[in-house]
């Protein structure tokens, strides 16, 4: 009975404030969903705050959907026009691939909705934020409660290590269990952003230090994604602050092979003697794993053995094994919501039986097929097209920032990040992204114009 209550008021509660804030503070919106989203859905997780209320775990999947609702009646009412963006296309495209791949494949309603949702909730979203007219002074707001959040999230960590003795996956209380993961891509936009303002605006010492404290963040963590993707997010951020081609070119030279020796350096020094777990030197591990994938590309499609140190590489290659022998499963993949439960091979609930992780390349390549996969990447691309015309032509210095650290994001977002986790599902990888992605679209309309 007590649970009830509790439910009917926090949901009582929810829709007071979102009444509130459509009717009187709609251009703060993105900064409550900011908070919203970075503290309760990981709490959902086994042993989280909120274990027991799944449900907050799709806050985003029912909120979102309901948001680009209102900011579209809004305009109605109105009578604005409606700017459809660059991704209106591949889009649609997607969304009735995604319906032709259901219907051939047989696949339940449900999951087939389930899985469209989860991947266009956040492209929706940016259309919205697009049509939102945010202003440069909300996107300033946002950015500082992003840093703040993130900056809070050091000295809880160092005090879970130094002085809890917790390290790894529970090194975070407030983001919940295995919250790492969330804490590493907040780590590696923040980083970004600061790597930006820095080249642009000029070297701040105390930014030097947020960024040292970011890796050693990553090192207490251990969160290997932060340590690895920081240096080419950085390098290709600062890379894209340069207007002056000869400039990129030498910065490229010279910058790639400083910063994986340092990252080599760390991996084998630093990290090791910190922790090393049972199985070893785990970011060493990763590293070594990468070099494989370099020097033998085709173990990325041939791979027959799938290993928990590799599985979030080899993942791909473990769909691709099951799908080539039948072209109809290649093009069309086994069906959205395929993986979505862990349906994979005909075994409910049971990929992890198969291989210890699918990586996003992997879950959407198995069920949309090459097609979907080749549509997504269409999608981002045009996503990036905008943003680089941004930066190429601005002369607004906040907004260069803006733009040359979402260049950074959206390498990791779109290239690496895809080979590790399912970026392109989870919360934390997408809202901040998408957000300031918008923004900048929304500036080239209003500038071209």
């Amino acid at each position: 009975m007590f649970e009830s209550v509790l439910i009917v008021s926090f949901a009582a509660i929810i829709c007071f404030y979102f009444a509130f804030f459509v009717v009187k503070k709609w251009d703060l919106m993105p900064l409550v969903l900011l908070l919203v989203l970075w503290y309760i859905p990981r709490q959902t997780g086994p042993g989280g705050l909120l274990e027991d209320y799944i449900i907050a775990r799709w806050l985003s999947v029912m909120f979102i959907p309901l948001i680009v609702v209102v900011q579209f009646f809004k305009m109605a009412m109105r009578k604005e026009p409606v700017e459809l963006s660059a991704i209106i296309l591949p889009l649609i495209v997607y969304v009735v691939f995604c319906i032709c791949s259901g219907i051939i494949n047989e696949v339940q309603p449900t999951e087939l909705v389930g899985s469209v949702v989860l991947y266009i909730r956040y492209p929706l979203l940016f259309i919205a934020f697009i049509n939102m007219h945010i202003k440069k002074q909300t996107v300033k707001k946002f950015l500082a409660l992003f840093l703040f959040l993130l900056a809070i999230q050091i000295p809880e960590c160092l005090y879970r290590f130094l002085v809890l003795g917790i390290h790894g996956d529970f090194i975070s209380f407030t983001l919940g269990p295995w919250g790492h993961f969330d804490l590493g891509i907040y780590a590696i936009y923040g980083a970004a952003f600061v790597v930006a303002y820095n080249a642009i605006i000029g070297i701040k010492w105390y930014h030097l230090i947020f960024f040292a404290l970011l890796l050693l963040v990553s090192l207490i963590g251990e969160i290997k994604a932060l340590a690895i993707a920081i240096p080419i997010i950085s390098v290709l951020t600062i890379y894209a602050t340069f207007r002056q081609k000869k400039l990129r070119k030498y910065f490229l030279i010279i910058a790639f092979p400083v910063f994986f020796i340092v990252l080599i350096y760390f991996a084998s020094a630093v990290w090791d003697k910190v922790h090393t777990l049972s199985g070893g030197n785990t970011l060493e591990i990763y590293l070594e794993k990468i070099t494989y994938f370099v020097t033998e590309p085709s173990l990325l499609v041939t791979s027959e053995e799938v290993d928990y140190s590799s599985s979030r590489f080899l993942g791909s290659a473990f769909v691709w094994n099951h799908l080539k022998d039948d072209w109809r499963m290649l093009v069309f993949g086994i069906g959205p919501g395929a993986l979505l439960a862990g349906n994979f091979l005909g075994v409910p609930g049971q990929i992890f039986e198969e291989v210890p992780y699918l990586n996003q390349i992997a879950v959407i390549l198995g069920e949309t097929g090459i097609i979907g996969l080749v549509i997504f990447a269409w999608m981002l691309l045009r996503i990036l097209g905008g943003v680089i015309k941004v930066n190429k032509t601005s002369e607004d210095k906040d907004v260069r920032i803006i733009s040359a650290a979402i260049i950074g994001i959206w390498v990791f977002y779109a290239l690496l990040g895809p080979f590790y986790d399912l970026v392109w599902r989870h919360d934390s990888p997408n809202y901040i992204f998408y957000f300031f992605a918008a923004f900048l679209h929304r500036y080239s309309y209003v500038h071209k114009s």
